[in-house]
């Protein structure tokens, strides 16, 4: 009876461990949701952490983001110096790290 408990005890830790976490969710009558973010359909959100810009179309089951380039810390976009790095995207992409692939 031990040995049951045990492997019960191991198995829905193994489970708990392997858990999906779901950042984003679309509906096509709630809107969409961005980790804590609520975003109303057809509308656009600009983030900082994570720099990202979100959009809610409202067709289809879909979130559309869109992020910095692999080269950040380069003020890729134009329009975003260096010193708005505390702002949302695309002002905040020059603070973002270079990606190396």
């Amino acid at each position: 009876m031990k040995i049951l408990v045990v492997i019960i005890l191991a198995v829905q830790g193994i489970v708990m461990a392997y858990a999906f976490q779901c950042i984003a969710r679309a509906d096509l009558q709630a809107g969409c949701q961005f980790g804590p973010i609520r975003i109303p359909l057809g509308r656009t959100v600009t983030l900082r952490d994570p720099c990202v810009r979100v959009r809610c179309p409202g067709h289809g089951l879909k979130l559309e983001v869109d992020g910095c380039p692999f080269r950040g810390g380069s003020n890729p976009h134009p329009g975003a110096p260096s010193r708005f790095n505390h702002l949302a995207y695309p002002f905040c992409c020059d603070s973002c790290n270079a990606v190396f692939v």
